[in-house]
């Protein structure tokens, strides 16, 4: 078994990410006979290009000792892939990683599920309410929710495991020590507490357009789904759907409108076969019998139901067209009288509610006013308030002004 040190320093000569390194430990027994290798048993390897065969006879042991010496003073455990804790999904991808770097408590995929759930960094309020109810009856269930560590999509789902208190693992694509999204600063340090920060690059790596796809497929190889809650046609997340179907693990979508861009390659995965999912329960369904006495379904059902009685989006029903009431005067000197109910069992026509309601934002108006003011025709507005009067709606003083019947001063 080799010291941490050669994996490290494999990763140095290789680069991140590269599909060579189970190819080399296959040929050379492990990391520690890759560098024991001379350079003509090295060229007997296949695939080797002279670039990589130079940077290995380089031997970059102080540069893996300045990594290895960062974790040590930051508390990023190392794992490689002769560890035990390593998971098994990075394990059976053709570029799996030399190095994982781990801040935290890395869960046993091997005995817990694990989904992962990923989307837009610039999401909806209905994605994120999707993805806050999505996540959270995952964790629940005893699911560990695993994401990248972004803004919109993957901090919602982050904290919904960490707020249903539960695991969740982010995948970054940079170091964890890395200045990028100093933003979510204190969210990474909640999911160190409820699970781990894991990246491959180390720890003062930085990130670019690159890191990003090649953070996806571990994301995808770590859980058992993935989970698409809000993709646009050139959305990140939709990366990760390849990935994982590459793996050949499942892709769940949650289904948006048609007429917006922010669910085209989210609707467009579901026209492709992904599986259309609107609830946790519809992806833990997926998984309730390969994983029955690990999953607390009861608790999830539970949360699910209370979710059902939230009303998030109502509808409500185009009304019948009225006659269209005009602007109200501001009115500086009049003082405003308290709002009375319609009157009770009364039925208005649509003019005498605009007298009505009218004469409830003034004190008492003439009939010179309320012309003004409900652009009604004289005829008209006479007949409706005679209505008003007589159904006891309102009042006429002495001078011929109008008011709500019973009206009390604020």
């Amino acid at each position: 078994m080799s010291h941490p040190l050669y994996w490290v320093a494999l990763q140095v000569a290789l680069g991140i990410p590269s599909r060579k390194v189970t190819l080399l430990t296959d040929f050379f027994g492990d990391a520690e006979g890759v560098f024991a290798a001379t350079e003509e048993e090295l060229k007997r390897c296949p695939t080797l290009t002279k670039r990589e065969i130079t940077d290995i006879l380089k031997r970059p042991y102080a540069q893996a000792r300045a990594i290895w010496d960062e974790c040590a003073a930051s508390g990023i455990q190392i794992l490689t892939p002769e560890d035990s804790a390593f998971p098994d999904g990075l394990r059976n991808i053709p570029d799996m990683p030399c190095v994982l770097y781990v801040k935290g408590c890395l869960p046993r995929f091997d005995l817990v599920p694990a989904i992962s759930v990923v989307g837009t960094r610039k999401p909806t309020v209905y994605g994120k309410m999707v993805c806050h109810r999505m996540a959270s009856v995952l964790a629940t269930a005893g699911v560990t929710v695993v994401s990248g560590g972004a803004l919109g999509i993957d901090s919602c789902s982050h904290l919904a495991a960490i707020e249903a208190k539960g695991k969740t693992v982010a995948v970054l694509g940079c170091g964890i020590n890395s200045g990028y999204l100093r933003a979510n600063g204190v969210l990474r340090e909640q999911i160190s507490r409820n699970g781990a920060l894991v990246s491959e690059y180390p720890p003062s790596s930085p990130a670019s357009r690159y890191t990003f796809p090649a953070r996806n497929r571990l994301i995808a190889a770590l859980s058992l789904g993935t989970v698409i809650i809000e993709a646009g046609e050139k959305s990140g997340s939709l990366i990760t759907a390849d990935m994982a179907l590459e793996q050949g693990k499942d892709v769940f979508v949650v289904p948006g409108s048609v007429m917006s861009p922010d669910f085209h390659g989210s609707n467009r995965l579901i026209s492709e076969g992904a599986t259309a999912v609107f609830s946790g329960l519809d992806v833990l369904e997926a998984y309730k019998k390969d994983y029955f006495d690990r999953l607390q379904m009861n608790k999830a059902i539970a949360l699910h139901k209370e979710h059902i009685k939230e009303q998030v989006v109502q509808v409500v029903p185009i009304a019948e067209s009225t006659r269209p009431q005009k602007p109200k005067e501001p009115t500086s000197t009049v003082k405003k009288q308290k709002k009375l109910p319609r009157p009770m069992g009364k039925d208005l026509s649509a003019d005498a509610e605009l007298v009505y309601n009218t004469l409830l934002n003034a004190e008492r108006l003439g009939v010179a006013d309320l012309l003004a003011r409900t652009q009604l025709d004289a005829p008209c507005l006479l007949r409706e308030l005679t209505k008003l009067e007589l159904d006891g709606c309102i009042t006429k003083d002495p001078d011929g002004c109008y008011h709500i019947a019973n009206s009390i001063e604020e």
